[in-house]
């Protein structure tokens, strides 16, 4: 699994873009895969309400093994691919915590708490590009097949896995050390259990 990466991602000219409401944007141009855009958004728009930065746009795009050896080398220095990779555009002073509901996160109670959780200026919001950006989720999908097969899950399950720990990664979490690996793999779990299965049929290889 791989950990956070600290650098924007920019575009990938070989992705096409396609946004998807409320503010998730999904990219690929696999044509060995169907990704169901509509269920991906969902997806992640669940796991950011509960972890309350719904609010927030959010950018996915799923890869290539090449491609993802390319932007892991550029940005972590590592000449090799990789499952996921995160690139927050925001700095968290504590790691956001996965809700029960998404009821709170709407609140204006929230919403204020949510604030002063940022560390920085402007209201405590650090935001490296844009105040509106989560960040960035790059997903390769032939690894996310490859963690499936060797888990014996299905490869959608996979792709909502990494989507989870992406999403944490975006909102201050990390696995550097046994105390930051047992909260966010306990949240992952939390995200995982909260979807009950809406992962299936999110992506599926077409040949």
């Amino acid at each position: 699994m791989t950990t956070v990466a600290r650098k924007f991602c920019p575009s990938n000219p070989e992705l096409s873009d396609i946004v998807e409401p409320p503010s998730v944007h999904i990219s690929s141009s696999l044509r060995s895969w169907k990704i169901d855009r509509r269920r991906v958004s969902d997806l992640v728009t669940h796991m950011a309400s509960r972890l309350g930065v719904a609010h927030l746009e959010v950018h996915v795009s799923f890869v290539g093994p090449a491609a993802m050896r390319r932007i892991n080398k550029q940005f972590r220095e590592k000449d090799k691919s990789t499952d996921v990779l995160s690139f927050p555009q925001m700095e968290w002073q504590s790691p956001k915590l996965v809700q029960k509901t998404a009821k709170a996160s709407k609140s204006a109670e929230s919403t204020r708490r949510n604030r002063d959780m940022l560390r920085g200026t402007r209201g405590g919001l650090v935001s490296f590009h844009h105040e509106s950006v989560l960040g960035d989720m790059i997903i390769c999908l032939d690894a996310a097949e490859k963690n499936a097969r060797e888990d014996g899950n299905p490869v959608a399950k996979e792709v909502c896995f990494l989507l989870a720990h992406g999403m944490l990664h975006l909102c201050g979490h990390d696995h550097q050390n046994p105390a930051e690996k047992k909260l966010m793999f306990g949240e992952q779990a939390a995200l995982m259990e909260q979807l009950e299965g809406s992962w299936r049929s999110c992506v599926r290889r077409t040949r």
